[in-house]
């Protein structure tokens, strides 16, 4: 897996890694606006807050089917409830 933003993405990896799952990390545009494809994860923000942390979190989102995360070794997402 490739984490990467969009101006590293453009420059270094499009048309290169095609067998590399890509992680976008990308704030400020929003994935449907981007010029990447072929995205697996995209990390939209850096500021997150989940409940029972302090501190601000990446929240991500994945592009794709349940088993393929499973199999790319992300640990599982466990739901909060109020």
């Amino acid at each position: 897996m490739i984490y990467t933003d969009h101006d590293r993405y453009t420059e270094y990896i499009k048309g290169n890694f095609e067998n590399y799952a890509i992680w976008i990390s990308d704030a400020l545009l929003p994935i449907q606006w981007s010029a990447v494809k072929n995205w697996t994860f995209w990390q939209y923000c850096d500021r997150g807050h989940v409940p029972g942390i302090s501190e601000f979190v990446d929240l991500n989102v994945f592009y794709g089917e349940e088993i393929a995360y499973k199999e790319s070794g992300e640990p599982s997402v466990s739901e909060h409830r109020a």
